[in-house]
């Protein structure tokens, strides 16, 4: 695991100046070449979409199921 930071690609600036605390996670498991981010060949694999998607799954139930 390894913390990034995105500066773009968020719209948490605006919720926080709206005072909603915003928190952003990245679902998708990139390989050590982090799927040549943004390149020409820019690529995520099925496995990792696959992953993602089950990761978001579970990520939103729990929440959901909270009280």
């Amino acid at each position: 695991m390894l913390p990034i930071l995105q500066p773009g690609a968020t719209d948490g600036q605006f919720l926080n100046a709206a005072g909603i605390p915003t928190y952003g996670i990245e679902p998708l498991f990139l390989g050590p070449d982090f799927g040549h981010i943004h390149g020409l060949n820019e690529y995520v694999g099925v496995k990792s979409l696959l992953e993602s998607r089950d990761f978001l799954y579970r990520l939103v139930k729990i929440y959901a199921e909270q009280r």
